[in-house]
């Protein structure tokens, strides 16, 4: 919000909730379309986050995944591969 309402040429300001909503479907969908950042600020900022994202949050979760997987025993994993 900061970053988007800092040039004072914008014809709707970006409040509160339109930011949390421009994060949230940024993060979960890559966008929507509806808004999106117009200045090369609030565009450079969204990009470091989907690279953020991608470079470390999703391999970090999948780490996480392998290992409590990798904790039940060989006979348990052996269901999931059978099924």
């Amino acid at each position: 919000m900061v970053i988007e309402n800092f040039e004072d040429n914008l014809a709707n300001p970006y409040t509160f909730h339109v930011s949390i909503y421009v994060m949230m479907v940024t993060l979960f969908t890559i966008g929507y379309g509806d808004f999106f950042p117009v200045t090369p600020g609030g565009r450079i900022f969204i990009t470091l986050v989907i690279l953020y994202v991608i470079v470390f949050k999703i391999p970090m979760q999948t780490n996480e995944l392998v290992r409590l997987i990798n904790l039940k025993s060989f006979y348990a994993r052996a269901d999931y591969i059978q099924n």
